[in-house]
């Protein structure tokens, strides 16, 4: 449906400032305390995941990422979702290059390091008023289309498709823990559209996708997605 809605102009309009502080509004008015908690604490949860994965697959190494701790809602404003999206991207084109250089794989740990890893997350008091009932799916049905309407063509895609990317943060956990390789990570490069910033439509190589989940085939481009 997104791409479908960007056909007829992919590169306008380009509003990720306007996009996020509209989902601040909704989020402020409309939608329960619950639904934030979850939206806030899943930034939160997601750099935690990510890190406990350096610490434990390449020690020593963090990649260079941008912040996620939102504590309130504001917080969303500063573009919070699209760099959560270029974080997952950034963290499995670095990690994945860091393990090419020492020559490692993600393999079980007997002795894990889970000092990443917050029991609790800290969030500022949210709000509960008449309006505050809409639950987290129905904001996801909401917030989807303005994606695909405020962002270029290319920056939804990239959005849309970093949800198949967390197979493959579970995958590494999974090796990491010893829980078993139940499904393998999607056939998508990290790193697909990150050579061409000039251009506003999907990524041209979307249907020769070079990730096959491999812990060390992403390094062929350490190039770092930028906004």
């Amino acid at each position: 449906m997104g791409d479908q809605l960007r056909d007829p102009a992919p590169c306008a309009p380009h509003a990720p400032r306007f996009l996020h502080k509209s989902i601040s509004f909704g989020m402020r008015r409309f939608l329960s305390p619950n639904a934030n908690r979850l939206i806030l604490r899943h930034f939160h949860l997601g750099a935690q995941i990510m890190r406990f994965i350096a610490d434990n697959a390449t020690p020593g190494f963090r990649p260079e990422l941008e912040r996620m701790e939102p504590r309130r809602i504001e917080d969303v404003e500063d573009n919070l979702f699209l760099k959560h999206d270029l974080n997952i991207y950034n963290f499995l084109i670095q990690l994945n290059a860091k393990m090419e250089r020492r020559g490692t794989s993600i393999e079980r740990r007997d002795l894990l390091d889970f000092s990443a890893i917050d029991e609790e997350v800290d969030l500022e008091a949210l709000p509960d008023g008449k309006l505050n009932g809409i639950d987290l799916a129905t904001a996801i049905e909401v917030y989807t289309p303005a994606y695909a309407l405020l962002l270029t063509a290319r920056d939804f895609w990239r959005a849309a498709n970093s949800l198949q990317l967390d197979e493959t943060i579970a995958l590494y956990v999974a090796r990491l823990t010893g829980g078993g390789e139940t499904a393998g990570p999607r056939e998508q490069s990290p790193s697909a559209g990150a050579d061409d910033n000039t251009a506003c439509g999907p990524p041209p190589d979307v249907t020769r996708p070079r990730y096959r989940g491999s812990p060390r085939d992403a390094a062929a481009d350490e190039t770092p997605i930028t906004k």
